[in-house]
């Protein structure tokens, strides 16, 4: 096969060469992210039916690139995947594409023909900005199979036209002209950012047909008043009201069940908000600088039981009893905070919980506790002890990253000094010992040991037993070398490991390295198991 193409089970990984004609070999099934990006002599490209997928960037600028041959084997476009092709003409997208992601033929200066199939039923958002195509599109509203892409009218009052079912990513973003909205019963979506920065929009009616309001829809709408949420709605996301400085009143209907991270931050006008008990999660920062949350007649910031943020300034608390999660960014640069009491009624620790309290130095969670979210103490810099119950069953990436003083973790019956670890940090100790991540790179002693010590504590007995199975011969150094003789005499009750083959080569390691403690349980299992061929053979076998 060609050298300059460099191809892994199938996946065309990298193209090395430097030719302007290229034809993709076949039995490649997808072209990965960034195959042929920057390759500026390419001219034209033929792919075989044997491709399913083009991958994101895959060829983002190549500006010499004339035409491109799809096949009707490829499912999908990956965004941004022939950005900045300047040179490319028309394309056609065949029956199979089923979606065409954000920024896939932006800024494609020359592109003046596009052929989009029935089939498609995703465009991202900016698929095809900066093109003459869309530049030339015979209509305000440039709708296809549905999903209207982008609007290209002077503002003002406008109604969405029925034939509209979707409303794509960055529709009207930056549209600062436009002042009302009246969207069809049609629309069954908006799209992320889909009014962004329409700085003049004053109202908007959203129908019964839409079930979510997404990432940054109305965000930095500034002139926005209000906004009727119908109770079809089930969810806003994250920042999606960010910003919306002259939003005074929100009522939340009973439909709806998570609010994102700072949905309705910044929002400086925002005087009464109506949450129903139907919300469950609330991200970091929801109603932060708003005067509602300003107003707030209590340091503990609780809704439905997610303490959302803690305003005061002691050093030394106690969580509310009731409180169910700690959310995202609850005590986040609480400089002050020097100790925290968690009740018994918390289930879960959010994203970011405790990031930056640099003067947390110990944390005792209850055995209510569940799961940790990611990044939960990153940062808490003077934190040196945490004691974390085996009812902890899920933990995040990082949760206590950059702890640079933490030197004491224990988890259920499992207690590890950081200080003797060596490059191990906490985090990596907890991917073992709650996520179950047996496959981590970290020192191999440190690794076998906590193994060694699950198993003796009954966790994940199942997969620690594995495991074991798998690595007995490379872990038994160290089992010895540990000197516990509990562990030890545990692993021999479970008569899973130690076998008549191995037990001579584990006993004369004890013996080589001085262990003769572990050399005396292991000679007396032998005896009991009756493996010795006769009776000199006890004291003539072992090298002293």
């Amino acid at each position: 096969m060609n050298q300059d193409f460099e191809i892994e089970n199938g996946i065309l990984i990298k193209y090395h060469g430097n030719d302007k004609n290229v034809i993709i070999p076949d039995g490649v099934t997808s072209i990965k992210n960034y195959t042929f990006q920057n390759c500026k002599s390419l001219t034209s490209v033929i792919i075989p039916d044997s491709v399913t997928s083009i991958g994101n960037y895959a060829f983002k600028n190549c500006k010499s690139l004339i035409s491109v041959t799809i096949p009707d084997s490829v499912t999908s476009i990956g965004y941004n995947a022939f950005e900045y092709c300047k040179s490319l003409t028309s394309v056609k997208i065949p029956d199979s594409v089923e979606s065409i992601g954000s920024s896939a033929f932006e800024s494609c200066e020359s592109l003046t023909s596009v052929i989009i199939p029935d089939s498609t039923a995703y465009i991202g958002g900016s698929a095809f900005s900066g093109t003459p195509w869309l530049e030339n599109y015979p209509d305000d509203f440039v709708v296809i199979n549905g999903i209207l892409i982008k609007y290209k009218g002077k503002g003002g009052d406008i109604s969405i036209p029925d034939s509209v079912t979707s409303i794509g990513d960055y529709a009207f973003y930056n549209c600062k002209s436009l002042i009302s909205v009246i969207i069809p019963g049609s629309v069954t979506s908006i799209g992320d950012q889909a009014f962004r920065k329409c700085e003049n929009l004053t109202s908007v009616i959203i129908p019964d047909s839409v079930t979510s309001i997404k990432y940054y829809t109305f965000y930095n709408c500034k002139s926005l008043t209000s906004v009727n949420i119908p109770d079809s709605v089930t969810s806003i996301g994250s920042c999606a009201f960010k910003d919306c400085e002259s939003l005074n009143s929100v009522n939340i209907p009973d439909s709806v069940t998570s609010i994102g991270g700072s949905a309705f931050k910044n929002c400086e006008s925002l005087n009464s908000v109506n949450i129903p008990n139907s919300v469950t999660s609330i991200g970091g920062s929801a109603f932060s600088c708003t005067p509602w949350f300003e107003s707030y007649p209590d340091d503990f910031v609780v809704i439905n039981g997610i303490l959302i943020r803690y305003k005061g300034k002691d050093k030394d608390i106690s969580i509310p009893d009731g409180v169910t999660i700690i959310g995202d960014s609850a005590f986040e640069n609480c400089e002050s905070l020097t100790s925290v009491i968690i009740p018994n009624s918390v289930i879960n620790i959010g994203t970011h919980a405790f990031l930056y309290c640099k003067k947390l130095t110990s944390m005792i969670i209850p055995n209510s506790v569940t799961s940790i979210e990611g990044n939960a103490f990153e940062r808490c810099s003077s934190l040196t002890s945490v004691i974390i119950p085996d009812s902890v069953t899920s933990i995040g990436n990082f949760a206590f990253f950059f702890c640079e003083n933490l030197t004491s973790v224990t988890f259920g019956k499992i207690s590890v000094n950081l200080s003797e670890t060596g490059s191990v940090k906490a985090d990596d100790i907890l991917s073992v010992l709650i996520k179950k991540d047996y496959s981590i790179e970290m020192n191999e002693k440190i690794k076998y040991n906590l193994i060694f010590q699950m198993f003796a504590s009954g966790l994940d007995e199942e997969g620690v037993s594995a495991y074991i199975s798998e690595n007995f011969s490379a872990m038994s150094p160290v089992l010895i070398n540990m000197n516990h003789t509990e562990i030890l005499q545990k692993i021999l009750n479970s008569e899973k490991f130690v076998t008549e083959e191995n037990i001579d080569e584990l006993i004369q390691y004890a013996i080589d390295q001085k262990k003769y403690q572990i050399q005396l349980i292991l000679t007396n299992y032998k005896q009991q198991k009756n493996w010795y061929q006769n009776i000199d053979e006890i004291s003539n076998k072992f090298k002293l």
